[in-house]
């Protein structure tokens, strides 16, 4: 006799997922209901059957959790209080009646928010500046130039050097390099820039932070 899997099992009957799943279905059903006679009141009118309403607003609902991903609504199935749940069935209702904008709109965001992410990555690529002989020794600095650094600056320093050839560098990636917050990324290139190993600049209205000659010498020596 073939046993029924534990995880199904679970997600099935002990599963704050699957009851909120069934929650959205349910309230897209009846948004969609509501969209069919709200949008065509007499039979004349009817451009789309009930069941395209139907599953328009399921599909509406559904969607509800990606467009939560833009706002501060943050809803979690098991922490949720009634208060939160009240408050989805609501929105996914909205969603469901108003299908066919919602789901022009939901897509459009995120067809738009991944376009700004592939803008940021090829604006980033253009940044990328090929230095010839960077890993040349320079004959303009000697050892008494440099003031030896350590800690956070120096992994700072070690994370701009070793991005080469990209010299330019935002914040953020630095912070993902060195594991540092946002705070001692900032200060460590503040220190870094007074003894002249980077530079700051700004690059189409946004901050950039470019490793210098110095800097890129500054491994040379220690």
């Amino acid at each position: 006799m073939q046993t029924q899997n534990p995880a199904l099992q679970q997600f099935f009957f002990g599963s704050d997922l699957f009851y909120t799943i069934l929650i959205l279905i349910i309230v897209g059903i009846i948004g969609g209901i509501i969209n069919y006679y709200h949008e065509f009141p007499s039979q004349e009118d009817k451009q789309q059957t009930l069941l395209q309403c139907l599953f328009l607003g399921v599909g509406a609902s559904l969607m509800i959790p990606l467009f939560l991903k833009f706002t501060s609504f943050n809803f979690k199935p098991e922490t949720a209080t009634t208060e939160e749940f009240l408050e989805l069935i609501g929105l996914c209702l909205i969603a469901s009646i108003f299908a066919r904008r919602f789901i022009t709109s939901i897509g459009d965001k995120v067809l738009m928010e991944q376009l700004k992410k592939k803008i940021s990555n090829i604006e980033e690529g253009v940044e990328e500046i090929v230095t010839e002989g960077y890993d040349e020794k320079s004959n303009e600095f000697k050892k008494e130039d440099f003031i030896e650094i350590d800690g956070n600056e120096l992994a700072v320093l070690e994370a701009m050097k070793n991005k080469l050839p990209q010299k330019r560098r935002k914040v953020e990636g630095l912070m993902e390099d060195t594991s540092l917050c946002e705070q001692d990324a900032v200060s460590s290139l503040e220190a870094l820039k007074k003894d002249g190993y980077v530079d700051h600049l700004i690059v189409n209205d946004m901050d950039r932070w470019e490793i210098t000659k110095k800097g890129r010498n500054y491994f040379h020596f220690f």
